[in-house]
């Protein structure tokens, strides 16, 4: 497949990578603070940054998960929805730590020397304010689609600081020197951040539909529990090390410290991954349980092995920090690097809550977090000294896991479960099968060579000599496709032809096919006013080993890349609907569905079905699905009156090519590609109902079996989808429930049944029959 990285997978990449690469440095910036200050002024150091990021955690007044929820469909109202959060954090940030300065003997009484001076505790309050406001601009990067510079800004600060640590050594006593390197740079990233924010960024974004409801109402309603529940979270990670610190002395919170301090970077993938999927559900509500699945996939694997590589090399990362904070803290950086992975799913989870509303359980899920760990660490540290608190974690996020667990599984049954399984799975398979694809051998076989070049002087054309296989084309069938330039032609820098190569008499018969049908399409003078170009076979050489087939190459772009482009996918979706409108009115007769039209639609893609594996069904049950599902689209069919015509058979993105955009003219399609499924009697509307599954699936990321599921269960186009279906034809299909749910799985069956026909791969591929197959027929085992 062609890489396009979606954004949930782009931007919460980005915001990990931002979490690594300062993480990184935060560890070489307490490395070098653990060697050159005293243990005291490190735990002192230390207290002061950890009370410092709580006081400000609160005053954030859950602006950054409202950032990251409204931003990115504000359009031009996000720059007030930005300044509206800065001002009110600000605000309460100066209240906020006032109110610490207030009762700071009560509450931390080793920090009682920030009173002591009103410059000092003016000093404070502005770090408390001014760090609120660094902390909320990466959100409002984040929601503006900019993540990465969320990475660029937190490295180049954690590098300042850094040199300030050590400019600052010997300056003051009590910690302030490490506070004061922390703290002094941010005025300037504040500033610099904020002018590409509000003069580059903004003006962008605005260009953007701005269709959220923004309404004091809406915002409060998001603000509620959601603020309480991520209260509960920054009191745990705020009391936790003053627990440390009362009970055990400075000397141990030192060492829990820098164990946090390890540990946090892992905390942050799957927040980052859950910033992303909130920014993205925002937009359609519907993808969340595809987006939640991958956003699981790309959240564990990295802290699955981070985890398990911290826990490993525990005692070596500490020795780094000096022998007596490997001596006392390898046990309780091994605990936390083990209470990520539970703490990692438990954030994915307070994402999709937030995005479906389920504020109340937000709450719940941190304030027992909380509950649990602050209670468990003050039982446990007397008895097993700092390890008591990584322990207190380790157990506090395992007990909420499990009850999130059961309540899901209680709440979704076991269809729910298995759906969001087989979606996990398909995001793994892949990854893995785009790790497989950056390692493939040379794009063609070399001992196909030597018929490449015959079948290049077959073509008749003088520079064919000239030329080279330029790269491989993706292509579902398993086929190989390879692009041809003209080495010679320094100018053209497009494809000259396309090079086919079929191995396999399931590849061979579908190129076959192709050919065949292609052909007669062009051959057809009642066909030569189509608005599009069908490649025009050039040369065919067959060998013991492969068909190999050169078409001339069609100039256009990649349906796949167009139509994944919010702006251009509307038209280009239009045009597409238009084009092969134009085809099937060309050649559409009125019929009366009969029992033979339904064996060749039906019976036989029904045939081809039962043949196959079956995994998800017990035979039984499948035969019943199936029989089910014929019952219900011959009471659809049989006996209507349809107009049939050619349809191409498997219209999806990556047979489309459009006209590349020009100003002040429409997006067109260039040429429509793999024939191999035409023919010429399909209903009208069935390419468009093809188009639009496969567009959801490109779009959502999704496979084709959790589209259709959805479909069944809901059978109702989006109006963007209402919008373009249209274009060319009568489509009064799409506005009827039982229609659309027939049209559906006549697109479906045929599609599938063909795949099976076409590639082993399919037939060889336990998830894709799983996911494409039996978990469409479920919904037929359950009627």
């Amino acid at each position: 497949m062609l890489s396009f990285p979606s954004p949930l997978v782009r931007n919460g990449y980005a915001l990990i990578a931002s979490a690594a690469v300062t993480s990184a440095l935060g560890i070489v910036f307490w490395v070098i603070a653990a060697r050159v200050y005293s243990e005291e002024q490190v735990g002192i150091g230390g207290v002061l940054i950890s009370v410092l990021l709580t006081l400000s955690s609160i005053a954030q007044l859950n602006f950054a998960n409202s950032l990251n929820r409204f931003v990115p469909a504000a359009g031009t109202r996000a720059g007030n929805l930005i300044l509206f959060a800065y001002g009110a954090a600000a605000a309460a940030s100066i209240v906020v730590a006032l109110g610490f300065l207030v009762a700071i003997d009560l509450l931390v009484p080793e920090l009682h020397f920030l009173t002591n001076s009103p410059l000092l505790a003016a000093c404070f309050i502005v770090a408390v304010a001014v760090w609120t406001i660094f902390a909320l601009q990466d959100s409002a990067l984040a929601g503006l689609r900019r993540s990465i510079w969320v990475t660029i800004e937190n490295s180049l600060y954690a590098v300042v600081k850094i040199i300030l640590l050590i400019v600052f050594a010997g300056i003051s006593v009590a910690g302030l020197s490490i506070f004061a390197a922390w703290t002094v740079p941010l005025l300037l990233f504040v500033g610099l951040v904020n002018y590409l924010i509000f003069w580059k960024f903004l003006p962008e974004h605005g260009q953007a539909a701005g269709n959220i409801d923004l309404s004091m109402r809406t915002m409060v309603r998001f603000f509620g529990w959601d603020y309480l529940g991520g209260l509960m979270t920054t009191v745990a990670m705020g009391v936790a090390p003053v627990l440390v610190l009362s009970h055990l002395g400075p000397e141990a919170n030192a060492s829990y410290h820098l164990c946090w301090l390890i540990i946090y970077s892992l905390y942050l993938i799957g927040r980052s991954m859950g910033i992303s999927l909130l920014a993205e559900s925002t937009v359609d509500l519907r993808r969340l349980p595809t987006l939640a699945a991958d956003a699981f996939i790309h959240t564990m694997l990295p802290l699955g092995g981070s985890a398990i590589a911290i826990a490993i090399a525990a005692p070596l990362l500490l020795q780094a920090f000096g022998p007596s904070y490997a001596r006392d803290g390898a046990g309780l950086l091994q605990v936390l690097a083990l209470s990520t992975i539970p703490w990692g799913l438990v954030t994915i989870f307070l994402a999709i809550a937030r995005a479906y509303g389920w504020m109340r359980t937000i709450a719940v899920v941190q304030l027992a977090t909380m509950i649990l760990v602050l209670g468990l660490g003050s039982l446990l540290l007397q008895p097993l000294g700092v390890l008591g608190m990584g322990l207190a974690w380790l157990a506090a996020h395992s007990l909420v896991l499990t009850a999130i667990a059961a309540v899901l599984i209680k709440r979704n049954g076991l269809e729910g479960v298995l759906g969001w399984s087989l979606a996990a799975a398909s995001s793994l398979a892949r990854i893995l099968t785009g790790f497989a694809g950056s390692r493939t051998a040379a794009p063609l076989d070399p001992a196909l060579a030597p018929d490449l070049a015959i079948a290049l002087r077959a073509t008749g054309q003088s520079d064919a000599a000239h030329w080279r296989v330029a790269g491989r084309i993706p292509s579902q069938s398993g086929m190989t496709v390879l692009a041809l330039l003209d080495t010679t032609a320094s100018d053209k820098p497009n494809p000259v032809a396309i090079l086919k190569v079929a191995k396999g008499p399931e590849q061979t018969a579908s190129l076959k096919r192709s050919l065949v049908r292609s052909t007669a399409i062009a051959d057809d003078p009642g066909l030569a006013m189509l608005p599009f170009v069908i490649p025009k076979v050039l040369a065919t050489h067959r060998t013991e080993a492969a068909l190999l087939v050169i078409e001339q190459a069609i100039a256009g772009i990649d349906g796949r890349q167009v139509l994944r482009n919010d702006k251009q996918r509307p038209m280009a979706l239009a045009a597409a609907a238009g084009a092969i409108a134009a085809l099937h009115n060309a050649t559409a007769t009125p019929r009366q569905i009969d029992t033979a039209w339904l064996d060749r639609w039906i019976a036989r893609p029904l045939g081809r079905l039962r043949a196959s594996p079956t995994l998800l069904l017990a035979r039984p049950a499948r035969d019943r699905a199936l029989h089910v599902l014929a019952q219900e689209q011959q009471a659809f069919w049989l006996g209507t009156r349809q107009q049939v015509g050619m349809c191409h058979g498997d219209y999806s993105p990556g047979n489309l090519l459009f006209s590349p955009p020009q100003p002040n003219k429409a997006t067109t399609v260039a040429g429509l590609v793999d024939w191999d499924r035409a023919c010429n009697d399909a209903p009208a509307g069935l390419d468009q109902c093809h188009l639009a599954l496969t567009c959801r699936m490109l779009v959502h990321d999704a496979e084709l079996g959790a589209v259709v599921r959805e479909l069944l269960a809901n059978p109702r186009l989006d109006e963007d989808e209402q919008s373009w279906i249209g274009a060319g034809q009568d489509c009064g299909w799409s506005m009827d429930a039982a229609a659309i749910r027939a049209m559906v799985v006549l697109a479906w069956l045929n599609h599938v049944a063909a795949n099976l026909d076409k590639s082993g791969h399919y037939a060889g591929s336990r998830l894709w029959l799983a996911y494409n197959i039996d978990w469409v027929l479920r919904a037929f085992a359950e009627e």
